[in-house]
């Protein structure tokens, strides 16, 4: 699915995740008002979800009050 965010917001985007310790980094990424990105949701909870990017990069907690889809 596709998404448009409504306003400008830095994501916390996984980086470096390891399998056999279950840990990770995360690198800060700004993302503009009106940026588009397709994106598979991995968990909904609730007002927030968690979101894998096209190109394998996921996302944790985006509030949903960031983005519409479209």
């Amino acid at each position: 699915m596709k998404i448009r965010f409504k306003e400008t917001v830095e994501l916390d985007i996984v980086a470096n995740y390891e399998e056999d310790g279950d840990t990770f980094d995360t690198e800060l990424e700004v993302i503009s008002v009106g940026d588009e990105h397709e994106v598979d949701v991995i968990e909904d909870k609730g007002d927030a979800i968690d979101i894998q990017f096209g190109d394998g990069s996921m996302a944790l907690n985006v509030q949903k009050a960031w983005f519409t889809f479209i």
